[in-house]
């Protein structure tokens, strides 16, 4: 029998330890802003990988470690002034007696006697933190609570003078009567159509409308986040190389709107049907970085109190994933336990030997770790155009595991250049979007990194993806540009040394 309250012990561990380690480390103004945020870190590192080129993530193993019910473990700060440690507690989520309905009804009973709202419909983070039984105390999450109990009419403005004054109204008669599966249809009814609300917008004068069905079809067939990206907003998207000046200037303006989309996609979507309502799990194909995380989070804090703008925090907080899929729960929720599929890891190992081995870091016990995972691999085939060095081309086979930070050692040997003449870099895809272009983590803060993505994550048959390479040079900088094209994917051969180059012609 599996002991899964021992597993989750297991990783909650390793996740303490390395939040306390990380925050006695930091040496910035503001650090405190972590302990505010704790819910929203540990829900980014619940759903990040533990092994690199994996979508193993403590939220799929705390899913897999139950036969029959969904449990998950929420996290509050013993104290938002200093670390003094952290409470951990085992959540059941159930259709028939939802958490989510709980703290609705918590939250709605807040407004018996009235509360004062700010311009972004929020409670002072003390209040929320207060608040007695709730399950969850990410303050992002009282807030969208909240949004639905206005929505519905629960709660409503009343009338006052210099502060925005909310109470509940006589509806909330109605929902003393509901039961929780009912409210749970409720809520989230109401959670699609907020999610296409916030999902659409305006850009270049053109009305960006996502609907409501659109939001459901992502859930009932999870499709890599990029293509919900193209789905939203194909009108906006770069779909062709920049060519001028003009062209590039058009690229920054966009792509500083498809970041803010990015974050939208994550908060409005991502996060209420994942975290909110465990419908879908997202899985970011990274390992988590405490520090570097946690020292985020204080700097965006401390540019927000400097500009007066609290939705910079969000940049922080909030950051799409590649991937998700439907949960056991989202299954029996969305009718279609057809679609939910154990884990290849789990039908060739147990839960507790997989966590065993990565805790304990045994390189051996990975090694199993890995080949149960992915007994098979695949060989991509790319023809790689280099229209910046005399229109030469070439074709080469890789391991789907290779890495855009070693194909790009690869691709910068034959360009000719030294890595210390190399300004910067990058591989897109196109349209390009937050999910779409890859860079090394130091270039910047967020996006997928050419370090953690591998050709069998970012490529699928007939894609292409592009690569510019900036060097310095004696008179001017120079930019290389390569296309790379999938010619074709095949299984790859044991002893074989991957990458095989077949040919490097001039045209």
């Amino acid at each position: 029998m599996i002991n899964s309250r021992k597993i989750r012990e297991m990783l909650n561990n390793e996740f303490y330890k390395n939040f306390e380690n990380s925050y006695k480390q930091m040496k910035i103004k503001n650090k405190n802003a972590v302990l505010t945020k704790i819910t929203q870190i540990y829900s980014k590192w619940s759903h990040s990988t533990l092994l690199e080129d994996t979508a193993i993530t403590p939220s799929l193993i705390f899913e897999y470690s139950e036969d029959n019910e969904s449990v998950y473990t929420t996290v509050r700060g013993d104290s938002t002034e200093d670390f003094k440690g952290l409470t951990f507690t085992d959540v059941k989520y159930d259709l028939e007696d939802h958490p989510i309905c709980r703290d609705f009804r918590i939250i709605v009973e807040r407004f018996k006697k009235g509360a004062v709202l700010n311009g972004q419909l929020e409670l002072e983070f003390e209040e929320v933190n207060e608040i007695e039984g709730l399950t969850n105390y990410d303050f992002d999450y009282a807030t969208y609570l909240i949004m639905i109990a206005l929505d519905l009419g629960y709660i409503k403005k009343i009338p006052s003078v210099g502060v925005d004054i909310y109470r509940t109204t006589e509806k909330i008669k109605e929902l003393e009567d509901l039961n929780n599966r009912k409210l749970l249809d409720i809520i989230f009814n109401e959670a699609l159509d907020i999610s296409a609300t916030f999902l659409s917008d305006n850009f270049f004068g053109r009305d960006n409308i996502v609907t409501t069905e659109m939001v459901m079809s992502w859930l009932t067939n999870p499709i890599k986040v990029d293509e919900i990206f193209v789905e939203a907003y194909k009108d906006d998207l770069i779909t062709g190389p920049p060519n001028s000046e003009a062209a590039r200037i058009l690229e920054g303006i966009i792509t500083t709107r498809v970041y803010q989309r990015g974050i939208s996609i994550d908060k409005w979507f991502l996060t209420p049907f994942g975290v909110y309502f465990r419908f879908i799990d997202s899985v970011y194909m990274y390992l988590f970085s405490h520090f570097d995380e946690m020292c985020y989070i204080a700097n965006r804090k401390n540019q927000a109190d400097e500009l007066g703008q609290n939705e910079v925090a969000d940049t922080a907080i909030y950051s799409p994933s590649s991937i998700y899929r439907i949960t056991k729960l989202g299954g029996k929720f969305l009718n279609m336990e057809e679609k939910v599929k154990t884990p290849r890891i789990f039908e060739k190992m147990s839960v507790e030997k997989v966590v065993g081995a990565l805790v304990e870091n045994d390189d051996e016990k990975i090694e199993d770790i890995i080949c149960a995972y992915q007994p098979e691999f695949n060989v991509y085939k790319l023809k790689l155009t280099f229209t910046g060095k005399d229109n030469k081309w070439m074709e080469m086979s890789a391991n789907e595991d290779m890495t855009l930070e070693a194909l790009h050692v690869h691709i910068a040997k034959h360009i000719g250049t030294g890595m210390l003449v190399c300004n910067g870099y990058r591989f897109y895809k196109l349209p390009l979007s937050p999910f779409t272009e890859y860079m090394p983590s130091f270039y910047r803060e967020r996006g997928p990194s050419t370090e953690d993505s591998t050709l069998g994550f970012v490529l699928d048959e007939n894609d292409t993806l592009y690569y510019e390479l900036e060097l310095l040079g004696e008179k001017e900088d120079v930019t290389y540009k390569v296309e790379i094209q999938v010619l074709e994917i095949g299984k790859g051969k044991w002893g074989i040394q991957y990458p095989i180059e077949s040919g490097f012609y001039v045209n």
